[in-house]
């Protein structure tokens, strides 16, 4: 039960008793006005539902432990949800379920071929992480390119795992 403010009534027992007053959904965003239910159907409801967008196949990878083991699986999650888009084909660079772990370890970038994509053990010198972690890499611009920055759990992920030798 809703009170108005600065409503006062007593009640049977002598003490203050509650107003009651009806209560209306509002609208959520701005600019849509109320329509009641009885009336959604009629000309004078003027808007539509939107479908949920359907979910992507890809899962999130979750924030890393410290001192945790991470998989190529995980680091491929990241690789398919941000990259795999673009890379093929460009710079040569399979990003892609059963052809990314191939074409980033032990291979020499093409932008900077003294720089391996992915260096086992050293994330710092390392291209890939270079290009997804500063803002002004070597060479080109900060990856995804069309997309935002990868996350600061997808870092941890992504230094972890060269940080632990890049495992497959």
């Amino acid at each position: 039960m809703l009170v108005a403010c600065g409503a006062s009534t007593t009640s049977s027992s002598g003490g203050p008793a509650a107003t009651a007053l009806p209560v209306r959904p509002t609208a959520t965003a701005v600019g849509v006005p109320y329509v009641p239910p009885a009336a959604a159907g009629t000309a004078g409801a003027r808007f539509s539902l939107t479908p949920h967008p359907s979910p992507t196949a890809t899962t999130v990878p979750t924030a890393t432990p410290a001192g945790a083991r991470v998989t190529f699986a995980a680091v491929q999650q990241i690789l398919t949800g941000n990259c795999a888009g673009c890379h093929p084909p460009n710079q040569g660079l399979d990003l892609t379920t059963g052809h990314a772990y191939a074409s980033v370890v032990d291979v020499p970038s093409r932008e900077a071929p003294s720089l391996m994509r992915v260096k086992p053990g050293d994330p710092a010198n390392s291209y890939l992480f270079q290009k997804v972690t500063q803002a002004k890499p070597l060479v080109g611009a900060r990856m995804p390119r069309e997309g935002p920055p990868l996350t600061s759990d997808e870092i941890t992920t992504l230094r972890s795992w060269i940080e632990q030798g890049a495992p497959a």
